[in-house]
């Protein structure tokens, strides 16, 4: 019985992970831009777009991803318009992951 135990806890702890992780992520607003593309709304503080997410602090200019430092945000990505492309977006949150995690030097 006592060596169940550990097995049980494992199934436990994988089946919460599994249930938070299906958790969709709120998205922010969208609207049509030029040409039929998607322009996504950006707004001070946590920005989620297709299950990517960055925080933006407007007052400083930098992005951060979860578990990793404030960056600059890529050249030529105007956050401060309000709205980007979903491919500014996406390279935005890329540039974002290449920042340094925090509590380690890469």
């Amino acid at each position: 019985m006592l060596n169940k135990m550990p097995m049980r806890v494992t199934w436990a702890a994988l089946a919460a992970g599994l249930a938070l992780g299906a958790c969709s992520t709120p998205q922010n607003a969208t609207t049509g831009g030029p040409g039929g593309t998607t322009e996504i709304q950006i707004r001070d503080g946590m920005n989620c777009y297709d299950n990517k997410c960055f925080k933006y602090s407007a007052s400083k200019g930098t992005i951060s991803v979860n578990g990793r430092r404030d960056t600059a945000p890529p050249a030529g990505v105007p956050l401060a318009s309000g709205s980007i492309s979903s491919a500014e977006f996406l390279a935005t949150f890329q540039k974002g992951m290449q920042a340094r995690t925090i509590g380690g030097d890469r």
